[in-house]
């Protein structure tokens, strides 16, 4: 695996993604693409929630983001994050707790978007 500039190890594991193409490296692509063009879409969705303390809407963004992410291992990154945001929303509590997570949501993101980019760049 290739270096991520901002540390010795990639934010994205793109197993489940290669085992569920069947080798279909197209299949791979094409759920990245979607995946690029969809999720900036739904973490903006949730910022503005977050800033907005709308606890049902960031309620049903972490739990769409809950089931995007582990397609390209960002689960293991930033899972407990996003299922502690949806559990505090859903009690309409913890504000502070929701933004310093959605922080590393955030964060991480962006580093996993700018990695997909250049993985289909290179593939």
């Amino acid at each position: 695996m290739e270096k991520n500039l901002n540390n010795d190890k990639k934010i994205i594991d793109l197993t489940y993604l290669i085992g569920l193409s069947k080798g279909d490296n197209g299949f791979v692509k094409k759920m990245i693409t979607v995946f690029l063009e969809e999720t900036p879409k739904e973490v903006d969705v949730l910022e503005e929630s977050v800033n907005q303390t709308d606890y049902e809407v960031i309620k049903a963004s972490a739990h769409k983001l809950k089931s995007t992410i582990p397609f390209i291992g960002l689960d293991k990154i930033i899972g407990k994050e996003v299922n502690e945001i949806e559990s505090l929303a859903r009690e309409n509590s913890g504000i502070e707790n929701i933004r310093a997570s959605f922080k590393k949501i955030k964060e991480s993101f962006e580093l996993a978007s700018a990695e997909l980019e250049a993985f289909m760049l290179n593939n």
